[in-house]
Parts: structure tokens; C-alpha cells; sequence
């Protein structure tokens, strides 16, 4: 190796690097012994969450409040019992709260074009992705698959899976990616009204 003149710097680096390094013979030994002491127990004890911390009730407490729970009771009854005719003891009515009408869910048809392929599933969020949930049915010897859905109007992601292996995107629909980070074809079912 030819040594050519160096900047004063770099030959300072140089020379620094270039000087052997001492290592403390026993530097094996505190290692092993780091590695093998026992394991640090902490100063202060880990704390319970409160849900299971224990709690202690008193008698008379809990004699009041099962005393104030009846007492809430018996004034709703006699009250209820005033109001309506014949009403004895407490009423509970039951309410039903309707949005509207159904949705109606709209037939939608997934199409798969794949020569050569033996099995074709649909998998999406609206069969919770399972690979079993919904088979595709060959319409055509070129390849084409088929399967419909009736689904409720909304965006669902969805893949198709061809011979138990390999999963496919639609590449007639775009593709969003998911919080995996692997993309899936993306639908969006409106209304039939609406369309």
C-alpha cells in the first residue's frame, strides 16, 4: 500500500484507528455475571387496577342503599299505580324505536375471470372473511366466475381466492389498503332507489 501525504486530520484518525485497543481481561467475567444475576425486584409493589382492589362495605351502608333502591321502587309503582287504571306494583313499558323503514339489500353480482383455475371463493367483510363462506360458480369454459350477493348499501372490501391458495384482486374496481397493509378490491352498494 503506497501512503500518500494525508491531511493532519485524517492522519490522526488514521494513527487512532490504527492503535490496538486494550480490553479489560475480566470483562468476561462481569458478562457472565450481568447476564446471570437474579432478576431486580422492584422498590415499590405493582399497584391492583381498581376494579380489583378489594372493597369493603359496611352493613349499615348497604342496609341504606338497599333501603333507598326500595323505596325508589315502591314510589314508582304507587305512582304508576295512580296514574294508569288498575295498576298495581311497578310498570315497565316497553319502548321500540324504529329509523324508518328496512333497508332493503340489493343483489349484487362478483364477477372472476381466471382460465385455468379449479376453485374460486369470494372473501370480504361481508363473510367475515372466511375462505369457506362463499364459493363462485364457473358461468363459462373461458374462466368466468360468478357469484351474487344480496348485500345491504354500503362500501365492502373484498378478494377473491383461487384454488385454496392464491388470493386476487378485481381488477375491474379500485383497490384501498387495509390496516395490514395489503390492498383489497373495494365496492361500494348504493340503494336500489338510487342508482
Amino acid at each position: 500500500m503506497v501512503e500518500r501525504e494525508l491531511d493532519p486530520l485524517l492522519a490522526s484518525v488514521v494513527a487512532e484507528l490504527r492503535r490496538p485497543v486494550e480490553v479489560d481481561p475480566r470483562l468476561d467475567e462481569r458478562v457472565m455475571a450481568a447476564i446471570t444475576a437474579p432478576k431486580v425486584i422492584p422498590l415499590q409493589p405493582r399497584r391492583r387496577p381498581w376494579l380489583l382492589r378489594p372493597v369493603t362495605l359496611s352493613l349499615p351502608r348497604l342496609a341504606v342503599l338497599a333501603a333507598a333502591a326500595a323505596v325508589v321502587f315502591v314510589g314508582i309503582g304507587v305512582w304508576r299505580g295512580s296514574v294508569g287504571e288498575g295498576a298495581v306494583g311497578p310498570v315497565i313499558d316497553v319502548v321500540q324505536v324504529s329509523t324508518g323503514a328496512p333497508t332493503a339489500l340489493v343483489s349484487h353480482q362478483f364477477i372472476f375471470a381466471g382460465a385455468g383455475a379449479r376453485s374460486v371463493r369470494l372473501v370480504g367483510d361481508f363473510n367475515d372473511w372466511d375462505p369457506e363462506g362463499t364459493p363462485m360458480e364457473m358461468i363459462s369454459p373461458d374462466g368466468l366466475w360468478s357469484v351474487t350477493l344480496p348485500l345491504a348499501p354500503g362500501t365492502y372490501r373484498y378478494q377473491f381466492v383461487v384454488d385454496d391458495t392464491l388470493r386476487v384482486l378485481d381488477p375491474t374496481v379500485p383497490a384501498l389498503s387495509s390496516e395490514f397493509g395489503s390492498p383489497n378490491s373495494v365496492v361500494t352498494i348504493v340503494p336500489a332507489g338510487r342508482r
